[in-house]
């Protein structure tokens, strides 16, 4: 008990920034999202910038949960391969841009309005002029996260899952979950963190020496969180599943994060603790892979909270 007590006000600055950031109201833009896919049958997911995730999550969403035909592709495999040979079956593409793929976005634009697809960009911060007038403003998804860009891949998964069940009408058994955990996710905070506050200690002491990080594939978000982070300042490298085998030779500790319910599909790699005498740590979520990300990306922002503390550097 006096544990807990400990982390929870070791924390309680960054629990009180988390809670701010999502409960803001993101019905205007979960409509826009909801109301683009719902005007073609076709729909491409991509992204620029470093986070794949977003994409990446809504192309899981909307093959799970609907009828919507749904393809993810890289920037560089849409921009050269695919939008220029697809015409007469035209897909609509929903573009995730991070504030650091700014120069990769100005290259796809192009591409897609010189292709006659239409597109709409959902983005963390305002587009630049240059890149904004290329593009109706009505198909410019905000977040208005200016100075808490930190926040991105968490918004952006909010967003896209409340447009999912928006788009199904919130009818469904998993949809209706989707949406009722996406809408009230400012009271669990507390509880979430004082039910994972034991592994948060554990993965940021594991922290200390460099790793490699990999994930199932709906929790590529945390992977992509935690290894991109700023703040933390310990060598680590991203790497998906089926290469991990290929690196543990060179560094042979492993943080695998992943939900209960596919833990079977990381058995091969956890034998690596024997068979490599790799040091392995799992972060792993007990609730449905649709709201795994949403929860993990929680849990990730607190782990490097408490790492900055921890080596004296907090942002």
């Amino acid at each position: 008990m006096l544990r807990e007590c400990v982390v929870k006000l070791k924390v309680s600055d960054v629990v009180r920034e988390i809670k701010d950031v999502i409960g803001v109201n993101l019905e205007d833009e979960s409509i826009c999202i909801a109301e683009f896919i719902s005007g073609g049958s076709n729909v491409i997911l991509t992204y620029t910038g470093s986070y794949s995730s977003p994409a990446t999550y809504m192309t899981l969403l909307l093959r799970s949960l609907t009828k919507v035909n749904a393809n993810f592709f890289s920037p560089k495999e849409l921009t050269y391969y695919v939008v220029p040979y697809d015409e007469g079956r035209e897909a609509r593409i929903l573009i995730y841009s991070s504030i650091d793929g700014l120069s990769e976005l100005n290259i796809l634009m192009d591409q897609l309005r010189l292709t006659g697809h239409e597109f709409i960009v959902i983005t963390p911060t305002a587009l630049p002029n240059i890149l904004s007038c290329k593009i109706p403003k009505e198909r410019i998804i905000v977040l208005n996260l200016e100075g808490k860009d930190r926040y991105w891949p968490l918004l952006a998964h909010i967003v896209s899952g409340l447009a999912i069940a928006r788009l199904m009408n919130m009818k469904g058994v998993r949809v209706s979950r989707v949406w009722n955990e996406l809408s009230n996710l400012v009271p669990i905070i507390d509880s979430l963190v004082s039910y994972y506050e034991g592994v948060i200690e554990d993965i940021v002491d594991f922290l200390s020496q460099p790793l490699l990080i990999t994930s199932t594939p709906t929790m590529m978000a945390v992977a992509e969180y935690l290894a991109y982070s700023r703040d933390i300042r310990v060598k680590r490298f991203l790497v998906n599943a089926e290469g991990v085998r290929n690196f543990v030779r060179f560094i042979n500790r492993l943080l695998i994060i992943e939900t209960d319910v596919e833990e079977y599909s990381m058995k091969e790699i956890k034998g690596l603790a024997l068979t490599a005498a790799s040091e392995i740590k799992e972060l792993k979520f007990k609730t449905d892979p649709l709201t795994a990300p949403i929860y993990g990306l929680i849990i990730a922002r607190i782990i490097e909270y408490l790492y900055s503390r921890k080596v004296g550097r907090i942002e």
